[in-house]
Formats: structure tokens, sequence, C-alpha cells
């Protein structure tokens, strides 16, 4: 009797033990994906983009004029 209830005992800390490992790969997981957007990011090729201090100005000319239909010239 006793002996099955240590065995029982065991096969219950085997199961806790399962869970606790599934429990711990959400965590690591993360873990390994913050680790490998931190080296990608330091690794960029591309440089960091700055807003300017002053807009560059404008090459294209704007011209206003008013349009009037219907005039008999």
């Amino acid at each position: 009797m006793l002996e099955s209830v240590y065995l029982v005992q065991e096969q219950l800390n085997e199961y806790v033990q399962q869970l606790a490992s599934k429990a711990d790969m959400p965590t690591t997981h993360s873990k390994m994906l913050a680790t490998q957007i931190t080296k990608q990011a330091s690794s960029s090729s591309t440089p960091l983009r700055r807003l300017l201090s002053k807009p560059m100005p404008s090459t294209r000319e704007h011209y206003n004029c008013i349009v009037l239909e219907g005039a008999n010239n």
C-alpha cells in the first residue's frame, strides 16, 4: 500500500515538473525574441532619420490667379 502511494507521488512530481517547464516556455520565448530584436536593431545599416531644424524651401513656384467665367472680351 505504501509503495503505491509512493509511485503516485512520483508520478505527480513528474507531472508538476512537466507543467512547470511548459509554463516557463512563453517567458523563455519572449526573452529570445527580445534578444533577436535588440541584435537586429543594433546591426541595422539604415541610419536613423531625424527631422530638419528648418523646413527645406520648395523648388516649385506657386501662382495665384482669378479666373472669371462668362466674361465677354
